[in-house]
């Protein structure tokens, strides 16, 4: 049986979405019939019951990269597998790290957000917001490159649900806020603050929040008085959430992709580094509108874009349209499909 083994955390810090999209990836794998294992330090229950729940065995650590920990436990693990691929996801899988691992015996698929890593010792990269050509990337030849959204990661149960999502005649006001699982830059409450002082009442708001977020009662507390505003948290599935809303105010992070695929226009909030990319890509590619940084715009400016984009249908429907077309929600499966000829010759 063939092995995937993913190293992958989630904290505070850094939210869920390595984790999550890793977990995309691997229950499309396990869906061919092979099994999947993640090694993370990740100790939040809801999201180890998450992989778990998709068949994914989970391998917990104490410390990462570069804590001796983290690679000890990962060579020994790879070592007791015939060829198993390994799937990186992070931004500390430095060339040591990789090369120590690639000693063991595996083939490895690395998920490079934005050039950070370089690419020696892996047989393949994905960067699904990287557009540009391959030359642009320094070449370590075999190394093949998977570039652009039809390579983005997206969960089964999104694909199974397209179906179901009509093209959306945006004749409502329904408004998703979706920060990330820890939202640790607190723009949840910028959002709320923002949605207060307008002067719409009109709107009707889903507010998520994630498993890693410590704001969830100060979040209760700003909406406990507000109308028309909902708060959930941890959710196990978006899908009903992306079907339901005509706009979403979200994180510039993996979740764009998913919102993108679903046909929902976007407001995006950039909150690290390895957003710009995503932020600006979505942009340009007319399904999205891009607040920026997340220190660099006011509450005035959340109501701004709100408003205008409301108000204008054809934008939202323009938008909708682009962003079924951009992603088209088989990247997990070309991805497995690839990783299983090269290994397996299957």
């Amino acid at each position: 049986m063939h092995t995937l083994i993913v190293r992958a955390d989630a904290n505070i810090m850094i939210g869920a979405g390595h984790v999550m999209r890793s977990m995309s990836l691997a229950r499309k794998w396990i869906s061919t019939g092979g099994t999947a294992l993640m090694v993370t330090s990740c100790t939040n229950e809801s999201l180890i019951g998450r992989l778990q729940t998709s068949g994914i065995e989970v391998v917990t650590l104490n410390n990462s990269y570069p804590d001796k920990e983290d690679l000890g436990l990962m060579t020994n693990l790879v070592s007791s597998y015939e060829n198993p691929w390994v799937l990186l996801d992070g931004y500390f899988f430095d060339e040591d790290y990789r090369s120590a691992i690639k000693k063991c015996g595996c083939s490895i698929l690395m998920v490079d957000d934005y050039q950070h890593l370089g690419q020696d010792y892996v047989d393949a990269v994905v960067n699904p917001s990287y557009i540009s050509r391959v030359d642009d990337y320094k070449s370590y030849l075999p190394t093949e490159y998977f570039l652009g959204p039809e390579y983005a990661f997206i969960s089964d149960e999104l694909e199974s649900s397209l179906d179901e999502v009509a093209d959306k005649m945006f004749r409502n006001y329904r408004i998703l806020v979706t920060l990330g699982a820890s939202d640790s830059a607190n723009q949840t409450e910028k959002v709320l603050k923002a949605l207060n002082m307008g002067s719409r009442s009109d709107l009707d708001v889903v507010v998520v929040v994630g498993p890693l977020n410590r704001n969830f009662e100060m979040i209760k507390n700003i909406t406990k008085d507000m109308c028309g505003i909902e708060v959930v948290y941890d959710i196990k599935s978006m899908v009903d959430l992306y079907k339901w809303s005509d706009v979403a105010i979200t994180a510039s992070g993996s979740t764009c992709w998913e919102l993108a695929y679903m046909g929902v226009p976007m407001i995006t909030i950039v909150v690290a580094e390895n957003q710009i990319a995503i932020s600006e890509y979505l942009e340009n590619s007319g399904v999205s509108l891009n607040l920026g940084w997340f220190q660099c715009f006011k509450e005035e400016d959340i109501n701004l874009f709100l408003y205008g984009l409301l108000d204008n249908h054809d934008s939202m429907r323009n938008m909708h349209r682009k962003g079924k077309i951009l992603v088209d929600g088989l990247g997990c499966e070309r991805l497995v499909t690839y990783m299983m000829s090269y290994s397996f010759g299957s």
